[in-house]
């Protein structure tokens, strides 16, 4: 501020003293006119009946303490002034140690935070006593060690000063930062929502909270806590799409259970269980593969076979099998499940409809479309009338008004979109977008137009308009999508990366090809990122971005690009997995331009060899699109011997 805007800040807030002009100018030079070190000195002035002339004796007194905040920062700051607020922050502070201790606790423990929209049932803990705003609270805001931000529907948020946060955390750094940091461990482990039951709102308040203890630098006795926090923030950060954290904290969470409560207890199980969830995330299919199968041994020593949470376990490994192309055992597997959950007189409705849905997505899998339509219609018809007694009975209850909360009480929307899918397999396209225009609409009504599970189902419509070869609207669509996601959850969501990928292909098919390549080197970029090199996701980024390549007469970077896809899928997926399949069909027409035709002959041995025939409608697919390359190579004259 310049001098008459400090005077007029410091008389507003300093109402009830008169004070010496050149008393004044002398201080608020001390100050070097900044509106946080005259709030600070204010409020001192006034909790401490002061004056202006013992506050300047005051700030004279600099302790060791001070000296050495002063040397740590001298090299960033521009005035050759004594720091003021380092030295209004301290005077404050030492009469809040004398008078306010509880306070200079809590603040000890705020610094571990985020300085950032701390929420105010994180400060109380379990208090509810009216004391805790007057006697412990109260100081801190009356010395603007914090300030306070009203939230309509949060509640009071709090937010502390970048400088008085980083003073404060230097100075519990000289001797008692473990037990602080344990303190703001346990506040925000105590408060941050169940993995299993997450609570959106409250998860967002408390997410870079939970960043902020996790990465403290500072040791922590409790593993329990802390092995608590990272199991449920993992969860959380994994829907952010911050897939690599999720996975690094879930890893830590089990390590820390399998020691301290021993590896079958209840908790480690489900923290292994989020582990196989993580790696099928990030795409590592093969060892939420191998996670899970573990999973599903001890849930089965621990609870039994027949048991509704290694029942779930199970689910969760049927779908995870078929992301390594091992249908039969999926199917076998999911067959089982269904019937014990359906034998179960005290099994979840819900439950058991969610796997019945997980055999639809096996039969899918495996090209049984008539046998998963069948049974998602059934599904749906089920779900639609367990919907309808519901909605009865709170109508009875007088709770009519309310339907509209229920509108997808029991996931109708996620079995209309796989019914949608599976008449899109069939070539039905036409019912598939009747299908897939319903859950788009239905979704919006429910969840708004830029929910993410709106934007997931309008990728789905994007892709049904591409292959009906509506390419303008699915450009469109796909662009807004991308946009959305972008915006809503970020551009390395793995939502966003999916949107874009799939426009990718939009571009190529529409001869963009320029467009094509330029996205499609920044999907990968970002894939690599988020995902690593050798992911699912990733791959299929690469796939995509080594046939824009082709097309654009590339040849010797779409063939290495190839060649890279194709080693790291049979490394993650195996020779037998569908997309193992394809990378071969799609690098042996880069070879058949390339006019390599003995290499594109030894990709077809590889490809039609016995052990790499699966039990997927996928894999005849692909074998006969290779067939169909041959027959055309022969037809043009190259004989295969």
């Amino acid at each position: 501020m310049d001098v008459s805007e400090a005077k007029d800040l410091f008389r507003k807030k300093l109402t009830w003293e008169t004070v010496n002009e050149s008393d004044l100018e002398l201080l608020l030079k001390q100050l070097e006119y900044l509106p946080l070190a005259i709030s600070h000195a204010v409020a001192f002035i006034s909790q401490n009946n002061s004056s202006v002339q013992r506050y300047l004796t005051l700030l004279k007194q600099e302790s060791e303490f001070v000296k050495l905040l002063e040397r740590e920062v001298r090299d960033q700051r521009r005035s050759p002034v004594p720091w003021s607020v380092m030295n209004t922050w301290k005077v404050s502070f030492d009469f809040l140690k004398e008078r306010e201790p509880q306070a200079v606790e809590l603040l000890s423990m705020l610094c571990f935070l985020d300085r950032q929209g701390i929420p105010g049932f994180l400060l109380q803990g379990e208090s509810g006593d009216t004391d805790f705003t007057t006697k412990i609270l109260g100081p801190l805001l009356r010395f603007r060690f914090l300030s306070q931000v009203k939230m309509q529907r949060t509640g009071d948020v709090f937010e502390m000063h970048s400088l008085v946060h980083r003073f404060t955390l230097r100075w519990v750094e000289q001797s008692d930062a473990p037990i602080y940091a344990a303190k703001a461990l346990k506040a925000v482990s105590d408060k941050f929502p169940g993995a299993d039951n997450p609570v959106e709102e409250v998860c967002q308040q408390l997410h870079s909270h939970a960043r902020a203890v996790l990465e403290t630098s500072y040791g922590n006795p409790d593993k329990a806590t802390r092995a608590k926090l990272l199991h449920n923030a993992a969860a959380y950060e994994a829907d952010l799409g911050s897939i690599k954290i999720a996975e690094k904290w879930i890893t830590e969470a089990l390590e820390i259970r399998k020691v301290e409560i021993g590896e079958n207890h209840i908790d480690t199980l489900y923290s292994m269980n989020n582990l196989a969830m993580a790696c099928y995330q990030s795409g590592k299919s093969r060892k939420a593969v191998s996670c899970q199968e573990e999973v599903v041994k001890r849930f089965t020593k621990v609870k039994g076979k027949r048991n509704t949470e290694t029942l779930a376990a199970m689910n969760l490994l049927v779908k995870y099998y078929l992301d390594v192309s091992k249908w039969t055992k999926a199917e076998k597997l999911s067959t089982w499940v269904v019937e014990v959950s359906e034998s179960l007189e005290d099994e979840d409705p819900v439950e058991t409809l969610d796997r019945k849905m997980t055999l639809v997505l096996v039969q899918r899998s495996m090209g049984k479309y008539e046998l998963a339509q069948s049974l998602a219609e059934s599904v749906l018809e089920e779900k639609f009338n367990l919907q309808k007694q519901i909605l009865s009975v709170r109508e009875k209850d007088g709770e009519g008004e309310r339907q509209e909360e229920f509108v997808d009480l029991f996931d109708v929307v996620d079995s209309e979109r796989t019914l949608a899918l599976i008449h899109r397999d069939q070539g039905q396209l036409d019912k598939a977008a009747e299908y897939m225009e319903r859950v788009v609409e239905t979704t919006k009504q429910s969840h708004g137009e830029q929910h993410p599970r709106t934007l997931r189902c309008q990728i789905e419509m994007a892709l049904i308009f591409e292959e009906q070869g509506k390419l303008t609207e699915a450009e469109c669509l796909g662009l807004q999508v991308t946009g959305k996601l972008a915006q809503t959850l970020s551009k390395e969501h793995p939502d966003t990366l999916a949107s874009w990928s799939n426009l990718v292909l939009v571009y190529e098919k529409l001869g963009k090809l320029e467009d094509a390549e330029g996205d499609g080197e920044i999907v990968v970029e970002t894939s690599e990122k988020v995902f690593g090199k050798d992911s699912r996701q990733t791959l299929h980024s690469k796939g995509n971005l080594a046939s824009v390549y082709r097309n654009r007469g590339k040849l010797a970077k779409a063939a290495a690009l190839g060649e890279e896809v194709l080693k790291l899928r049979e490394s993650a997926l195996g020779k037998t997995h569908p997309d193992v399949l394809m990378g071969i069909t799609n690098l042996a027409l880069t070879y058949q331009k390339q006019g390599r035709h003995s290499d594109v002959r030894e990709l077809f041995q590889r490809a039609a060899s016995p052990q790499r025939v699966g039990g997927s409608q996928t894999s005849l697919l692909v074998l006969s699109a290779l067939l169909f390359l041959l027959v055309s190579l022969v037809r043009f004259g190259w004989h295969i011997v």
